[in-house]
């Protein structure tokens, strides 16, 4: 789906089986459990991320009645250039926000 909005696209999304696959799928993954709580900010927040050779991404955590609920996931994909990185300087490149 990002494909179909980055820099440079149509103006319009030419929406198709693939893009409503999906979505479908991205749907329905959120929307069941886990689902995203309200972070406590009096609380320990934990940061879990991970890379591929494609994209990066992370989920913020934090306990709610001893178990782990994702705050927030950040993802994206990785431009040419960061796609030459190592795993870990991916992953350590994500953490600094670059």
């Amino acid at each position: 789906m990002t494909d179909a909005t980055r820099k440079g696209s149509p103006n319009v999304v030419q929406w198709g089986a693939e893009q409503q696959g999906a979505f479908d799928t991205l749907k329905g993954l959120l929307s069941k459990d886990p689902v995203l709580k309200l972070p406590k900010f009096d609380q320990v927040f934990v940061l879990r991320t991970d890379a591929s050779n494609v994209g990066i991404g992370a989920v913020l955590l934090q306990s709610y009645d001893e178990q782990y609920f994702p705050v927030i996931y950040i993802s994206r994909k990785l431009l040419d250039r960061e796609k030459a990185y190592s795993v870990i300087k991916r992953n350590v490149w994500q953490l600094c926000g670059q």
